[in-house]
């Protein structure tokens, strides 16, 4: 079978070169653990990492994939990410239209049968982390850096419109209410304006139709 030449070959190859376990991980990226269990046949290399071995020990790819238990690993893997490209795209839409909604309900005097949708703009965030695939963009410190000012910058944004907030507004100002009510309701305003921001990070940073580079 073709999976035990993978194997072989990338001792034998590996050896013929004199790298260690460790300097093919440095190459490809990846852990020593993970070279080590591709030799002793526990998991299958992803498939960035055959084309760069392939680059470096000068073997055809075709040698390399052309085995059926890849192949049913590699489709298992694609169908995976189309499956959660597409919840990802669904959940994206919810997101906008939910956080919108949410807006409505915040800057209602009197919200009624709207206390839902903050929870539904939860469950609709958390679905979408499930389902998201790893990002590296956000690995480098610029980006991180990117995503903290952006998430500081909403939180500004909603602090800010706060203010015009006639819920919040009438219970800051009013005395009718005890101090146990008034910081129960702060704190439920700043947990919905952390939701928020949240919200909008997920809209300029994980947008499923666009194809971000690694």
């Amino acid at each position: 079978m073709i999976i035990i030449k993978i194997y072989k070959n990338i001792i034998e190859l590996r050896k013929k070169h004199q790298m260690t376990q460790q300097d093919l991980s440095n190459y490809l990226h990846v852990s020593r653990k993970t070279v080590s269990g591709w030799e002793n046949e526990r998991s299958f290399p992803d498939i960035q990492s055959v084309m760069k071995m392939s680059q470096l020990f000068k073997v055809s790819t075709d040698d390399l994939l052309n085995d059926d238990l890849l192949i049913q690993h590699y489709e298992s893997e694609n169908k995976t990410h189309l499956k959660n490209q597409k919840i990802l795209k669904i959940t994206y839409v919810l997101n906008i239209i939910l956080l919108i909604l949410t807006y409505v309900h915040m800057f209602q005097k009197v919200r009624p049968h709207t206390a839902f949708i903050p929870i539904f703009l939860i469950i609709n965030l958390l679905v979408m982390m499930i389902h998201s695939e790893n990002n590296s963009r956000f690995k480098r410190p610029l980006n991180l850096f990117e995503l903290f000012g952006s998430f500081v910058l909403a939180m500004l944004i909603n602090l800010f419109f706060d203010n015009f907030d006639p819920s919040l507004t009438s219970v800051l100002s009013s005395s009718n209410y005890s101090a146990a009510y008034t910081l129960g309701f702060v704190g439920s305003q700043f947990t919905l304006n952390l939701e928020t921001s949240i919200s909008f990070l997920v809209i300029f940073f994980m947008n499923p139709f666009i194809k971000h580079k690694k």
